[in-house]
C-alpha cells in the first residue's frame, strides 16, 4: 500500500524531466535514451486520475481500463487513491468512451481478470476454462499461476523503454518489463495525436501497434519480458507520438493492428488493460 501511495505522489509531484528523459544507461548505448515507464490503471490514468497533460487540445484526456471487483454487483467499482491494495481487479468500461446502451454485452462488466472468457476453438467461441492442472491435455486451459490479481500486484509492474535514433531516420527500440503478470500476453502501442479534418490542429487521439504486428510479448515465470523493434521514425522527434503504452490482454488474445478501444464488441477495459505508460512527447504532469 505504501508503494502505491509513493508512486502516486511521484506522478503528481515529481519534476517532469525525471520521467521524460532518464539518463542514458552505461554499457555502450551512446546516444540512446532510456524512459522509465509508469504503472497505470488506464491510458493516461492512475487510480482514476490523469497522469500527464498531453497538450492542447486534449489536456488530461485518458480512459480507465482497470476497475475494482464488485462482488454481487453488476458493475465494478471505480479505482481511486483510497482503494485498498488488496482490491481484486475486474473489467469495466469508462463512461468517457461514450458508448451507447447496447453497444457491448453487459456480461463483460465486473468480471474478475482471471475469469475473462478466452477463445477456445477455430470458430472463435469464448468460454471460461479450467486451470491447466484440472483440464485434460487436449482441452482448453489456463496456464498456471492463475490466481486473482490485486491492485498492489498490478501496480508493482516496472518497465524501461530504450530509444536509439539512427542517422538514416529509423530508430531501434527495446522494452524491458519486470513484475508483469506471469505468462501474461502483452502488446505495445503508440498513442498518437491526429489531425483528421486537415485543418492543421490535432483533434483525435488514436493508439496503433508500435513497430508493426505482431507486437506481442509474453511474461516469463520470473515476471520479466522484453521486446525489440525497428521503427521507420525517431519517436523523440515525432511530436504527434504522445505516449507508448504496454497493455495486458486478460483474454490471452491479440488483435493485430486494431486499436484497443475500438475493438468491435470488446471496448477498452473488458479484454485489454493498460499497465505501463511511457511519456514521449507530453506537456507536463498532473
Amino acid at each position: 500500500m505504501r508503494r502505491r501511495i509513493a508512486l502516486l505522489s511521484l506522478i503528481l509531484a515529481a519534476p517532469v524531466l525525471v520521467l521524460l528523459i532518464a539518463p542514458p544507461a552505461s554499457g555502450g548505448d551512446g546516444d540512446a535514451v532510456w524512459i522509465d515507464g509508469v504503472a497505470v490503471t488506464g491510458a493516461n490514468r492512475l487510480l482514476g486520475q490523469p497522469v500527464w497533460d498531453v497538450g492542447e487540445p486534449f489536456g488530461g484526456a485518458g480512459l480507465n481500463f482497470v476497475f475494482g471487483y464488485n462482488a454481487g454487483g453488476s458493475e465494478p467499482h471505480d479505482l481511486t487513491p483510497s482503494s485498498p491494495g488488496d482490491t481484486l481487479l475486474a473489467t469495466g468500461v469508462d463512461p468517457a468512451m461514450g458508448l451507447p446502451p447496447g453497444a457491448f454485452d453487459p456480461a463483460l462488466l465486473n468480471v474478475p481478470f482471471r475469469d475473462v472468457a478466452v477463445i477456445v476453438n477455430f470458430a472463435t467461441d469464448r468460454a471460461q476454462v479450467p486451470s491447466v492442472y484440472e483440464a485434460a491435455g487436449n482441452e482448453p486451459s489456463k496456464s498456471a499461476p492463475n490466481g486473482a490479481i490485486t491492485l498492489d500486484e498490478w501496480l508493482a509492474a516496472e518497465a524501461r523503454l530504450r530509444i536509439h535514433c539512427n542517422d538514416d531516420g529509423t530508430a531501434d527500440i527495446r522494452v524491458r518489463m519486470e513484475n508483469g503478470i506471469v505468462n501474461g500476453l502483452y502488446t505495445l502501442w503508440g498513442v498518437w495525436a491526429n489531425d483528421t479534418d486537415g485543418d492543421g490542429a490535432a483533434d483525435t487521439i488514436e493508439p496503433m501497434a508500435l513497430g508493426g504486428v505482431p507486437n506481442a510479448m509474453v511474461v516469463d515465470q520470473a515476471g520479466k519480458a522484453s521486446m525489440r523493434r525497428t521503427l521507420n521514425f525517431c519517436p523523440t522527434e515525432a511530436p504527434d507520438l504522445l505516449t507508448v503504452n504496454i497493455a495486458w490482454h486478460s483474454d490471452g488474445n491479440t488483435y493485430g493492428a486494431v486499436a484497443e478501444p475500438a475493438m468491435a464488441g470488446y471496448p477498452g477495459g473488458t479484454v485489454t488493460h493498460d499497465q505501463i505508460n511511457f511519456p514521449i512527447n507530453v506537456a507536463g504532469e498532473y
